[in-house]
């Protein structure tokens, strides 16, 4: 049992992590897009949709492991621990 509650706290500390890093990186995109805007540079703009990009694998992956992390029902017994290896997919499918 005890293992299942480790389980679960590492798919929180997960959350957390990919949840900062969604707010960092969007903020990096936002900052890109800004400066490139001001200053008339193509590159930086470009570069600002490439970090936006970023953002939604990294929030594909927080909601896969928030999935991961919910509790047994009814209707899945088990749990979502596979939850996130279909977040990975995803992912993978976006990059790709």
């Amino acid at each position: 049992m005890n293992s299942d509650v480790e389980k679960k706290e590492l798919l929180r500390r997960g959350q957390r992590v990919a949840f900062v890093s969604s707010l960092v990186t969007l903020g990096v995109a936002v900052v890109k897009g800004t400066i490139g805007v001001v200053y008339g540079s193509q590159l930086l703009i470009a570069d600002a949709f490439h970090s936006a990009g970023d953002v939604v694998t990294v929030a594909a992956s927080a909601f896969g492991l928030w999935l991961a992390a919910r509790k047994k029902s009814e209707k899945f017994p088990y749990g979502l621990y596979r939850a996130e290896t279909v977040a990975s997919l995803f992912m993978g499918l976006l990059i790709l």
